[in-house]
């Protein structure tokens, strides 16, 4: 993600490129989280790298992943906003 500064890349930004767009969200439920978590852990890097053939695939959807990962929920950041 060319320009995509990890520390800026947070839960409800999206991007776009051509037609596709891309939102960064997390499930509310745990099970849901577990859920995504796999999914996009696990199963579409695999995809990506056998469809795309290519190791800089599954590299890319690793950092998606890890970005997402590592969000602040927004209940966290309205709060502290709320608070401050």
């Amino acid at each position: 993600m060319k320009g995509a500064d990890e520390a800026r890349v947070c839960i409800g930004d999206r991007f776009s490129w051509g037609e596709a767009v891309l939102e960064i969200t997390q499930p509310r439920s745990a099970v849901g989280r577990w859920l995504n978590r796999l999914y996009l852990r696990n199963l579409v890097p695999f995809v990506t790298r056998v469809g795309t053939g290519t190791a800089e695939a599954r590299r890319m959807m690793d950092y998606f992943w890890d970005t997402i990962e590592n969000c602040v929920p927004p209940e966290v950041i309205l709060d502290t906003l709320r608070n401050a």
